[in-house]
């Protein structure tokens, strides 16, 4: 329990740039899923997620990395995604 309490905080304290590294991580050149993501695209796609989703509260989780993942290939003309962005 004092591992997932250490998390959440964690998350809490995570800036914009740590979540652009993180995100890079995922989809970033060499990063797990290689979709070749430049941090320009994640930093576009974070403003349009906090102006289109306000009302969801940013953790810079999962969650927040993949809808950032959904607006960046959205953007890309990809249609087939996960969520609806």
């Amino acid at each position: 329990m004092m591992a997932l309490q250490h998390l959440l905080v964690k998350e809490k304290e995570m800036n914009e740039f740590d979540f652009e590294t993180y995100v890079l991580q995922f989809y970033g050149k060499g990063g797990t899923y290689d979709y070749g993501f430049l941090r320009q695209d994640i930093q576009k796609a974070l403003k349009i997620r906090m102006e289109k989703f306000p009302e969801i509260e940013f953790g810079g989780d999962s969650f927040d990395r993949e809808l950032v993942r959904d607006i960046v290939l959205k953007s890309r003309g990809v249609e087939d995604l996960e969520y609806n962005v």
